[in-house]
């Protein structure tokens, strides 16, 4: 899923080659390499070309979690998944594009859920690590209990929060009706954007 450069693109921290998630003319995204962990600033600087950037300092601060959502700007409807059955009966993971249910388990993704255990080297492609710090999950305001947390499986400098839809929602919902509820991540006391998540309640 990424490289050490993108096309002609290298970015170094404190030294150190950070991989390269994306490039373009305008913007690089990179992961933070794991070697400055524990740092409150580190130089980066950027090769392109043969041609190279001054270096610029950036500060280093505690977790700061973010969801990812749909759009890629960080509002509306959260990028996640939910567990449906396929035609052979296999349980698979599947674009959240029909509304979550009540007590059911949506994977959500976003970035800055802080240090992991075990802890995954910088460009390493991560298994399963856990985030060393709790990691909470609100649905309109109501508290959804994490199933898990940590790296997302495969994917460099991604998180993954698994969650199930809180039971208490019901009362909001009619019967069959749906609607859209803000939907938050905190760690370490900080809180991220708030991203938003359809759930439908069953009929009865």
């Amino acid at each position: 899923p990424t490289a050490t450069a993108g096309v002609g693109t290298q970015v170094r921290v404190n030294g150190t080659n950070a991989p390269v998630l994306f490039a373009t003319p305008d913007a690089v995204g990179i992961q933070v390499p794991v070697e400055v962990t524990g740092l409150t600033s580190a130089n980066l600087q950027l090769s392109d070309s043969g041609l190279n950037s001054p270096p610029r300092t950036f500060f280093i601060g505690s977790p700061s979690p973010g969801i990812f959502t749909a759009s890629a700007d960080g509002r509306g409807v959260a990028a996640a998944l939910h567990e449906v059955e396929s035609g052979s009966g296999v349980h698979i993971l599947a674009p959240l594009t029909a509304p979550a249910l009540i007590g059911e388990q949506i994977v959500i993704f976003g970035t800055g859920l802080g240090e992991v255990s075990p802890p995954v080297g910088t460009g390493v492609i991560p298994g399963v690590s856990r985030t060393v710090l709790p990691v909470s999950v609100t649905v309109g305001g109501l508290p959804a209990e994490v199933v898990y947390a940590g790296t997302a499986p495969g994917w460099i400098g991604l998180n993954q929060v698994n969650f199930i839809v809180p039971p208490a929602i019901t009362s909001a919902l009619e019967p069959g009706t749906l609607a859209e509820f803000g939907l938050t991540l905190s760690v370490g006391g900080r809180e991220s954007n708030t991203a938003a998540l359809r759930i439908r309640r069953r009929d009865e």
